[in-house]
C-alpha cells in the first residue's frame, strides 16, 4: 500500500491497484476481484474501493462491463516525438 499517508484513501488504493496492474497481476481481459472482495482483502470500505476503481477506469486501465465485472484492459501507449529541428 502507498506509504504516503497524506494522500486520500481512494488515491492510496488506486496507487496500490495500479502497481499490481503494472507488475502483471492480471492478464488482458481478466476480471479483477469484485469491489466487495477487494474491500475485504485490503480493509477498505466498499465506497473507497469504488472510488479507486472509478479513477482507474477513467485512466483506461480497467473496463467495467455489466454482467462481466471490471476487467483489466491495458491502454495502448503511443509516443509522439516532437522535434525542435525544422527540415
Amino acid at each position: 500500500m502507498s506509504s504516503d499517508y497524506r494522500l486520500p484513501p481512494n488515491q492510496q488504493l488506486r496507487d496500490h491497484l495500479v502497481d499490481k496492474i503494472i507488475k502483471g497481476r492480471w492478464r488482458r481481459g481478466e476480471a479483477i476481484h469484485t469491489e466487495v472482495e477487494l474491500a475485504a482483502e485490503l480493509y477498505f470500505p466498499v465506497g473507497t474501493v469504488r472510488n479507486a476503481d472509478t479513477l482507474i477506469v477513467g485512466e483506461g486501465m480497467l473496463d467495467e462491463q455489466q454482467g462481466r465485472g471490471t476487467l483489466y484492459s491495458p491502454v495502448e501507449v503511443r509516443v509522439v516525438i516532437k522535434s525542435n529541428y525544422h527540415v
